[in-house]
């Protein structure tokens, strides 16, 4: 299934202020809550790999900053999580006066001490200092609608850092490749597989040789024995050999995964973005918003991160 254009993700907007779904006077959020919850689970899943595979490529510096980026990360998404949580705990309690709009204060409060001391995306987190000052303009609504206008300013802000630091690691995992592919060789304590792997090499490029050769003069009775020779060598490194190819495969395989959900989930945070700055609208309106697209996007993400 693919993923949604943004003429599909402006139309998603306008139909949550358009209110296509029937609601009552304090709309419920929860299904944007559930939404956070899938995308949390996707950032969760991201990395996890990686370190160990750095680890066993004898990358220690580059397992442990991987690592601590998936932590920061994790940090700024439960954060999210928790904003999102506590929008729908408001709503499901009735609120939409004065009260709403502090405890909607003291959400977005929290999530931007979370996030800015989360060290995502180089300093693009410094931007987040102007949003301090819309917490007063948040606690001084009278209205829990009003609240959430004056949050998203912030929110949006959140979601480009977010988006930001998944692009980031898009861009590097695939630089990695060489390194993680190393790690299936070291991991052999005795040597013998480097042995193994260069000698497997030399045959492969005796046999390139070979066969170019045999191009130019075909039917060379010594070049003949020598290839066979050759590829009865190859043939009996097979044994050994396949598996540290088919591990180094499913690396290549598990980095494209991984790049594939940051991908998604970017995506789907993109989404959660457009439906936040839509929320104050459906609010005002008594409509549930539609959280429709970004409801399937989040539940892709988890088949993606399978």
């Amino acid at each position: 299934m693919s993923w949604i254009s943004n003429g599909l993700r402006t139309t998603a907007a306008a139909a949550l202020l358009a209110g296509l779904l029937p609601g009552c006077a304090v709309p419920d959020l929860q299904p944007f809550a559930d939404s956070t919850a899938l995308i949390h689970r996707a950032v969760l899943a991201t990395d996890t790999d990686i370190p160990a595979w750095l680890e066993d490529a004898g990358q220690h510096e580059q397992a442990a900053a991987f690592a601590q980026h998936l932590a920061v990360r994790t940090q700024a998404m439960n954060a999210v999580l928790g904003y999102s949580e506590s929008l729908a705990h408001i709503t499901a309690a009735g609120q939409s006066g004065a009260q709403s709009a502090g405890a909607v204060a003291d959400s977005l409060n929290g999530l931007l001490g979370a996030v800015k001391a989360a060290p995502l995306a180089g300093g693009a987190v410094s931007s987040l200092a102007t949003a301090y000052d819309a917490i007063a303009q948040v606690r001084a609504a009278s209205a829990f609608a009003d609240a959430v206008q004056q949050a998203d300013p912030a929110i949006q802000g959140i979601a480009r850092i977010l988006q930001e630091d998944l692009k980031s690691q898009e861009s590097l995992l695939p630089q990695l490749v060489p390194l993680l592919k190393l790690s299936v060789v070291e991991r052999d304590r005795s040597g013998h597989l480097a042995g193994l792997e260069s000698y497997r090499l030399a045959l492969e490029r005796r046999r390139r040789s070979i066969e170019k050769q045999l191009a130019a003069t075909p039917g060379d009775p010594a070049l003949i024995r020598e290839s066979q020779d050759v590829a009865l060598l190859i043939e009996q490194t097979r044994d050994r050999y396949e598996p540290v190819l088919a591990e180094r495969r499913e690396i290549e395989a598990q980095v494209r995964r991984q790049v594939e959900l940051m991908r998604r989930t970017r995506q789907a945070l993109i989404e959660w973005a457009a439906v936040h700055a839509g929320l104050a609208g459906a609010v005002r309106a008594g409509l549930r918003p539609n959280t429709a697209v970004l409801t399937s996007m989040a539940v892709q993400l988890l088949s993606a991160g399978k």
